[in-house]
């Protein structure tokens, strides 16, 4: 599992699943960690393994700075 085109510092939306809950979240931040090793990604303080995204995109730059 990988996850390619992404890097530390994008920023991105992520819909996962947490188990806690047993329902989706939705949380868009800066990428500051993606572990190979352990299949998981790092945005903000949130870590998300891989096998729990259901999707993932880039948020183009113009739009973080919007009201």
């Amino acid at each position: 599992e990988t996850i390619t085109g992404l890097q530390r510092g994008q920023m991105v939306t992520a819909v996962y699943y947490c188990d806690q809950v047993q329902e989706y979240h939705q949380l868009t931040g800066l990428i500051s960690k993606i572990d190979a090793l352990f299949h998981n990604i790092q945005i903000g303080d949130m870590q998300i393994f891989f096998k729990d995204l259901y999707s993932i995109s880039t948020v183009p730059m113009q739009e973080k700075f919007c009201q």
